[in-house]
């Protein structure tokens, strides 16, 4: 370090020595550069003394003629520089039209509805002097600003006014994305279009409530014209049936069905239109949205509007449930609730209904029914989520279920008037073992799957993601009650024919059963066939009339009742149901028989038993004065043959089968009748005694076809109480006899040829 600090010191004296040397070696030159330099200055200094004066003198001359030359050429001058600005102002606005037009041409675009124009036009001027600092420019870009913020309020406006297309709204939304717009105007757009459903909804409702409650207060209650006359008349046997009047419906003008359908029809069939036109908008509108369709570039979706979308589409199908059901079911169907919410939603959309009769309403259950199937299949198409499509599911559902109930319901109400349309016009039995029958069973039986088939065709058959109501048990339970109430109801048709107590069929040994009606009495006497008779003559007696309809009743048991559980059955019911509620039900017709029969007995036999005392004692005849020999039965016998001979002929033209059990009836009455009268006789004489075996022996042989058992024992018995004839005694009773035989002789054919007759058909039955 040191022998380097050494050569360090010596280079720089080195240096030191060699400056001083150079000035030593060059003195001479650098003298003669200093005298130079002061011989510069000398020289410098005159010459500016010199020059000093004619510099000024040039400058005024100068400054002079400038003056001159201003003010011979000014105003030429300024004509340039006008010329000059102008000029340069209008290359500025050839240049920069664009800018300096927008506003104007903003404003005429807007008139004209030309926002595509106007929104490129904003954005190439934003791309051009958006970040201009020229004031002109700024002041115009404002101007722009403005009617661009004009245009946004517009947008706006029209994407709150409805209706209008969907595409013109996704135009609209695109217009506002594309003008940088505050705010979402997707989901505006769908918040609107939800709310303008729901008021469109809501007005359908209560315009048509405000309509059938002022229908209501001039009388009409909510029906057509003719709306509750016609719904009584389905109810009973002199008017249509409600399968019948659907038909009427279907078949009838535009006109003819917009002037008969009530107020709620109208309102179904309306608000099934809104919600076919408006709610595929709303669902394409949610979907573009969470698609991404509708959004901006570079903007994520919120996921909390998801559910709160599904609830604004769900609430427009609810309302659309609640409207329809308030309407046509009420407060069917619907669980009990205490809820506020749930009891506030039954103020507003179902007590405000008023009471309608279910008659006018039934026949125009198929029809609702339909147009809500035809909304449901429009809302498949879309392919909506499970919990808006079973809301609808669920409401179709219940009106198929109402639907059935209540078609079946007035068809009981009209069965049972069906006993005014009863002509008593036998027809001509199929079989001879078939009783006869009139026209009203077959009636009975047409109107019966004349309803089933409809009940078929708008219930049973179900159609795309429809519950099967057959699948459900309550329903399979009330289907069978249903048939077994319409069947039942025709026994009671019957009854109320010619029985009293017509709404209550009692068990065949409480008694109180077959006493004949006061109504039956009139149709007996004044009665006016409403189909008229064949032969144009007036109806039977009442004793006819139970009769007719005693072999109705069993007309219903053998043959329609069969054919009608075949029937349904046929076309789609569940059989087990249908043979249960079928076969529930004979058993009130073989009540009714049973009462029926008892009411025809109590008829026909009553009046022959009723002559024989006075017939037997007529003249005063006394059996211990008998003082001739007998030779025939008394007059009372042959009077007693000929009475029965009326009950015969009267049962084998209504129904020869049921011959044998009515006939004998009617003779085990005359058997306990005549050993009655017998066994009261206190004095015989031998031709008196004779008289009554010959008599009691006539009967026995003339009624021996009837001569059940029980018939038979009265006769037996009244020959014990008589005395044992003598051998002339025995003689004169077969002589007697054989001549009673011969004299009574078409009587006994009658008797044994019906009896066979009827012996044969009860065999083959």
């Amino acid at each position: 370090l040191k022998a380097g600090l050494h050569y360090l010191e010596r280079k720089v004296n080195f240096q030191k020595e060699g400056q001083i040397s150079f000035l030593k070696a060059n003195v001479g030159s650098v003298l003669e550069q200093l005298d130079t330099l002061l011989d510069l200055k000398v020289n410098f200094e005159s010459d500016t003394a010199d020059t000093r004066a004619s510099i000024e003198n040039l400058e005024s001359a100068i400054t002079k003629c400038k003056a001159e030359a201003d003010q011979l050429f000014e105003d030429v001058l300024q004509r340039k520089d006008k010329a000059d600005s102008t000029r340069n102002a209008l290359n500025v606005l050839h240049r920069f039209r664009f800018l300096l037009y927008l506003p104007v041409t903003i404003e005429r675009n807007m008139a004209e509805g030309n926002y595509d124009v106007i929104i490129n036009d904003y954005a190439r001027a934003k791309s051009l002097f958006g970040d201009t600092q020229v004031p002109l420019f700024e002041q115009f870009r404002k101007e722009v600003e403005r009617r661009i913020e004009d245009l946004r309020r517009v947008l706006w406006q029209q994407l709150r006014r409805l209706p209008a297309p969907l595409d013109h709204h996704k135009k609209i939304i695109r217009n506002l994305q594309h003008l940088e717009s505050s705010g979402d105007p997707a989901w505006e757009s769908l918040t609107c279009r939800q709310s303008y459903l729901l008021s469109l909804l809501d007005q359908t409702k209560e315009s048509h409530l405000a309509r059938e409650l002022a229908d209501r207060d001039h009388g009409s209650g909510g029906a057509p014209p003719g709306g509750e006359e016609s719904g009584n008349a389905a109810g009973g046997g002199g008017g249509t049936t409600p399968a019948a009047k659907y038909n009427q419906i279907m078949a009838s003008s535009l006109g003819e069905y917009q002037n008969q359908a009530p107020v709620r029809v109208v309102l179904v069939e309306a608000v099934c239109d809104v919600l076919c036109d408006q709610y595929p908008h709303l669902w394409r509108l949610s979907q573009a949205y969470f698609s991404g369709e509708l959004l901006p570039p570079d903007t994520t979706l919120d996921p909390a509007r998801q559910p709160h979308c599904k609830a604004l589409l769900l609430e427009v199908i609810s309302v659309f449930s609640h409207s329809i059901r308030g309407s046509v079911l009420g407060q069917c169907l619907l669980p009990t609730d205490s809820n506020p919410d749930y009891q506030q939603l039954l103020a507003q959309y179902y007590r405000v209904w008023p009471d309608i009769s279910v008659a006018v309403i039934t026949p125009w259950m198929p029809q609702i029914i339909r147009q809500v199937r035809a909304c449901y299949s429009t809302l498949l198409t879309l392919d909506l989520p499970n919990d808006a499509l079973d809301i609808v599911a669920n409401l179709l559902l219940d009106l198929r279920v109402q639907c059935l109930q209540w078609l079946f319901q007035q068809t009981v109400e009209h069965v049972k008037g069906l006993h005014w349309k009863e002509n008593w016009n036998l027809e001509e039995p199929e079989k001879p073992s078939t009783p006869g029958y009139t026209q009203l069973p077959s009636h009975f039986e047409s109107v019966v799957l004349e309803a089933g088939q409809l009940v078929k065709e708008v219930v049973l058959v179900t159609g795309e993601k429809e519950t099967n109501v057959l699948e459900l048990p309550d329903v399979r339970r009330d289907l069978a009650t249903l048939i077994h109430n319409v069947v039942v109801a025709f026994a009671q048709c019957l009854e109320h024919l010619c029985l009293s107590d017509p709404d209550y069929l009692p068990d065949p040994s409480g008694g109180g059963g077959g006493e004949l009606t006061s109504a039956a009495a009139a149709l007996a006497s004044g009665y006016q066939n409403p189909h008229g008779g064949s032969d144009g003559e007036g109806p039977p007696g009442v004793e006819k009339q139970v009769l007719i309809t005693l072999s109705n009743c069993a007309y219903m048991r053998q043959t329609v009742l069969k054919r009608i559980t075949d029937a349904l059955v046929k076309i789609g019911y569940p059989e087990k149901e249908v043979r249960q509620g079928i076969t529930q039900a004979a058993s009130s017709y073989e009540v009714l028989q049973e009462r029926l029969l008892r009411a025809y007995l109590e008829e026909r036999s009553d009046p022959v038993i009723g002559m024989i005392e006075r017939s037997m004692y007529l003249g005063g005849f006394d059996w211990g004065k008998v003082y001739h020999p007998p030779t025939d039965a008394r007059s009372y016998v042959k009077e007693i043959l000929l009475n029965i001979t009326h009950v015969q002929a009267e049962v084998v033209s209504v129904w020869s089968g049921e011959v044998s059990q009515l006939v004998g009836c009617v003779v085990e009455g005359v058997g306990e009748e005549v050993c009655r009268l017998l066994s009261c006789v206190n004095t015989w004489s031998d031709h008196g005694y004779t008289q009554a075996v010959i008599d009691v022996e006539a009967l026995l042989m003339a009624l021996q076809p009837y001569m059940t058992p029980a018939a038979r024992a009265p006769f037996e018995e009244s020959l014990e109480l008589l005395p044992k004839l003598t051998s002339e005694q025995a003689k004169q009773k077969t002589a007697a006899l054989s001549r009673f035989r011969v004299r009574m002789r078409l009587v006994m054919e009658c008797f044994a040829t019906d009896a066979d007759a009827g012996a044969t058909a009860d065999s083959t039955a």
